[in-house]
């Protein structure tokens, strides 16, 4: 069964928190004829080790999709741990068809799936690197690994998510220590730090005066079929800077 036909993703736009400038689009999975994916569904899907598939038919999808756009946009798609641990070649060989059609691909590896090989993590973080790509941690918050030194120091993402719930408890609460914990670690690596859930202007302030560069969130834009945006903004000339 070709799974593609079933997958229609929705993108929404990651921007400097300070400037609004669009720096890239993540491509989020969807079913097609839903606004959602029920996270149940993925945890199955990862349980069974039939995220791979879907994880490989959505690079594949969108690598046709973007193909006739003829637009220099940097596209965030996300991936399992489990997929990168057990179909390296094949899922980075999708993502190298992608980076064809795309300015930039960046990988973000989902935190659902536990890692079981860090030394094949940081491979794969290293193979995307020498070929132009990004990687980022998804979702991080102590205490998972996504957000523990020992971890991040040895795979080196480019770029760190602080995870929405996290953010939103934060804020509520006014404290900035779990946030700036996050920051502190992707100093070391010289990461970039994107903040997640920004649904108000002050959600937005704040998680800049954390030191967040990026945003992501409704008060930006909800997610949107490719048929819904207008036209697909890759910034070049975006203020944040970027990792090496």
């Amino acid at each position: 069964m070709k799974v593609d036909q079933y997958i229609q993703p929705h993108f929404q736009p990651i921007v400097g928190s300070k400037d609004n400038v669009t720096y890239a689009l993540e491509a989020l999975f969807r079913l097609r004829g839903a606004d959602e994916l029920p996270p149940s569904l993925f945890k199955r899907w990862e349980r069974s080790g039939y995220v791979t598939v879907m994880d490989r038919a959505m690079v594949r999808l969108l690598a046709d999709t973007l193909a006739g756009q003829r637009r220099q946009v940097r596209i965030a798609v996300n991936a399992s741990a489990r997929t990168i641990e057990t179909i390296p070649d094949e899922y980075f060989a999708e993502l190298c068809r992608l980076a064809q059609v795309v300015y930039r691909v960046i990988v973000e590896v989902t935190e659902t799936y536990p890692v079981r090989n860090v030394d094949a993590l940081a491979r794969f973080v290293t193979r995307c690197r020498d070929n132009g790509m990004y990687v980022a941690f998804d979702d991080c918050r102590p205490p998972h690994d996504f957000a523990q030194a020992k971890f991040v120091q040895a795979v080196k993402p480019h770029f760190l998510k602080i995870d929405g719930p996290l953010l939103a408890e934060c804020y509520d609460t006014a404290n900035k220590e779990p946030i700036q914990e996050v920051m502190r670690l992707a100093r070391t690596i010289g990461a970039v730090v994107i903040a997640e859930w920004i649904d108000t202007l002050d959600k937005r302030d704040f998680a800049a005066a954390c030191g967040a560069t990026m945003i992501q969130g409704y008060y930006i834009s909800k997610p949107k079929t490719l048929d819904a945006w207008t036209r697909l903004t890759g910034a070049t000339r975006s203020s944040v800077p970027m990792p090496a």
